[in-house]
This record gives C-alpha cells, structure tokens and sequence, in this order.
C-alpha cells in the first residue's frame, strides 16, 4: 500500500474498469505514477512530465487464458501480431517464457500512456514466496498504488513474506551501521542488482530516485518489520546518529539467511559448493558455515544476481514479440532519450 500518487487512485481504479475481468489483485507502479526527481521542479512542468510518462500496471488474475479471451474481444489492438494466435497461445507464452507475465504497452487510454502486465496468480504467489524471478516480486520491494486488493489469504501471506524477505536479504548486504535511506535504497535495489538495462538505457540513479521522493512510503511498509520484537533484537535505532546500527554476528547473519527464498538459497548453495573443497548437501549446515564466512555478503548478492539477470534478460526477450518490434523500438527509444536528458541536465 501507498500514499501521494501524482495520479489520483480513482483515476488508476477507472483505468483496470476498461478490461473485461475480474482481478485477485492489481497495482500501479513507476514513474507514470510516483515522482521520482529529487530536485524541485514546478507544478506545470511536473504535470507535463507525468503525462509523458507511462503508467504501469500489473494485473493478476486467477485465470489468465479467460482473461486474454475477453481482452482480445474488447482490446485487440493492444496486442502485437501474437494476439492472431488466440487466448490459449497467448496463455502458453505468457507463462512458459521470462517472468511469466505477458506486457502490451504504449496504449493510449485518454490523456495517458498505459503499460500493464498480466500474471497468474499462482505465478506471483510462488515469485513472492521464492523469488523465482523477482521480477514482479520485486517491483513490490518498493511503493505501489493497490487498485485491487488480494482476494485470497494465500495471495495476502505471500505478499506479506515478500517484504519480510526483502529486509532480511538488506540487512545481510548492510554494514553494521547505516541509514533509513541507505537500507530502503539497498531493499529497492535488490530487483536492480543484475538487471542488464541498468548498464544502458536506465538512469544510474533510479535507484535513489525511487527512494528519497518516497521515504515516507519506504517507511511505512518497512518500519513495522524492523521495529517488530524479533528485528528489534537485533537492529537498533540511535536517534542522536540518525542511524541504525545491527548486530553482525555469526548468530544473526544465519538468522537472516534462513528467512531468504528457496531461490536465493538454493543459487548460493550452488555457488557454495562449486567453489569449496568442502561442499554440503545439507542446507542447514551450509548456512551455519556461511554465517562464519566473511563472504556471506558475496554469495547473497551474486544469487540475487543471478536470479534478476535471467529473468530480465528472458523477459526483454520475450517482450520484443508481445509488443512488437515497432513498439520495442519506440519504448526503447523512450528509454534511451530520456537517460540522455538526464546525462544533459544532471
């Protein structure tokens, strides 16, 4: 959940109304949606950009080869030269490629630009819960404007230890003392950490651009996690430093490693035992002797890596065929016109 939208949340509700659907659950995200500029800028031209910017949004759906039957009805024209293929294919692609979300984007809906991603719900359960892409899981590291609120508990829980996942994995990349904003700028960052567009085509401060704007937001899905009477034993808030300051012992860091996804887990244990002359097929006994290695922090931030590396590179893929080469092409463009303005008026 999230507060200050530059887009009015009953305007975003309007928006999901045009598909023909019923969602368990839908959010709005990114630039199109919260201000990410960390200087000020004045009223008109704040409004000027927001409506160059595209409004992001994901759709979940309990049945997604429904959904793309009804949306072909009504919105053929959001769909590249795949939607000829029908809802079922459509399906197939959507969940057997990338992230197993299936974007149209550069829609014009009124006076705004619209991309949206459709995912399964069981797709995303199982991403929140594993971080088997983070793909979507991990735009929900960070602020977004909930248009639909989850229908299941199942759906409810897997949210909740998404954010719970996303702190432990921070506070094991953290010094022993840092910041509120450097441990939501590390929290947000996670999704970024292999992601190839952050080498060309993205700014190399969204990261920063996400957070400071959005400290408020950052704070309220966050503190009640890390002042809770389990992370307030072992992170403490100094008011005089304006800092946090957490315990880096063996014990906690394993605290810390049991509570990350299976994916996560599963990349270190490779990496673990490509490299040591000591490999472990016991989990446990893995994390107990990475909880004494000064390389934890290493291995965490190369299986985060690895997961957002493959599934950003799949999904570019996969999108150049569900938006079509043209529409690549022009979001691309977007894309690298505006890391140009940025390097021009820095």
């Amino acid at each position: 959940m999230s507060t200050a939208a530059n887009v009015p949340k009953a305007l975003l509700q309007q928006l999901i109304q045009t598909f023909p659907h019923r969602f368990s659950y839908a959010f709005a995200y990114g630039s199109g949606v919260f201000t990410q500029n960390i200087t000020k800028t004045d009223d008109n031209k704040k409004d000027a950009d927001l409506r160059k910017n595209m409004i992001d949004l994901i759709l979940v759906t309990d049945d997604s080869q429904d959904f793309h039957h009804k949306n072909l009805i009504r919105n053929r024209s959001h769909y590249s030269v795949l939607g000829s293929l029908g809802p079922k294919w459509l399906t197939t692609i959507q969940e057997s490629f990338g992230a197993k979300v299936y974007f149209n984007t550069l829609i014009q809906m009124d006076d705004y630009l619209i991309k949206y991603g459709v995912i399964s719900t069981k797709h995303l359960i199982a991403d929140c819960l594993d971080w088997q892409t983070l793909y979507i899981s991990g735009r929900l590291h960070k602020p977004v404007v909930v248009l639909q609120e989850p229908t299941s508990s199942d759906l409810s829980t897997a949210l909740a230890i998404n954010i719970e996942s996303a702190i432990h994995s921070a506070l094991i990349l953290l010094s022993e003392t840092f910041t509120e904003e450097q441990l939501y700028t590390t929290i947000a960052g996670l999704s970024y950490l292999g992601d190839f567009r952050m080498t060309f085509g993205e700014d190399k401060q969204k990261v920063q651009k996400i957070v400071r704007p959005q400290i408020h937001n950052f704070r309220h899905l966050y503190q009640p996690l890390i002042t809770s009477k389990t992370l307030s034993r072992l992170v403490d808030w100094n008011p005089h430093s304006k800092a946090y300051r957490q315990d880096c012992s063996p014990n906690s860091l394993y605290y810390h490693l049991n509570h990350l996804p299976k994916t996560v887990e599963r990349y270190v244990s490779d990496e673990w035992n490509r490299e040591s002359r000591h490999p472990f097929t016991d989990m446990d006994e893995l994390l107990k002797n990475l909880a004494n290695s000064i390389e934890c922090k290493t291995y965490v931030k190369q299986a985060i890596h690895r997961i957002v590396q493959n599934s950003s590179m799949s999904q570019s893929f996969k999108g150049l065929f569900t938006a079509g080469l043209l529409k690549s092409f022009r979001y691309s463009n977007q894309k690298i016109s505006k890391m140009f303005r940025i390097f021009e008026n820095p």
